[in-house]
């Protein structure tokens, strides 16, 4: 954080990167986003509107947790 890094750290950095990106796609490809709507949209108002925030959020308390 308080030096330049060398190529090898860069491409380590690029890579890390590149792995958490492949996760979360993969989530996406095999999570029915559509069926979780559908499940809670007549429950929630609003859920179609706040669902990507509320994920976010979600996604933050586990990284934290």
């Amino acid at each position: 954080m308080t030096q330049l890094g060398t190529r090898d750290q860069v491409q380590v950095s690029i890579d890390y990167t590149k792995d958490a990106l492949d996760i979360a796609a993969d989530v996406f490809r095999n999570t029915d986003l559509m069926a979780t709507m559908e499940r809670w949209g007549g429950v929630l108002a609003g859920v179609d509107v706040w669902a990507v925030s509320h994920c976010d959020r979600l996604l933050a308390y586990l990284r934290v947790d």
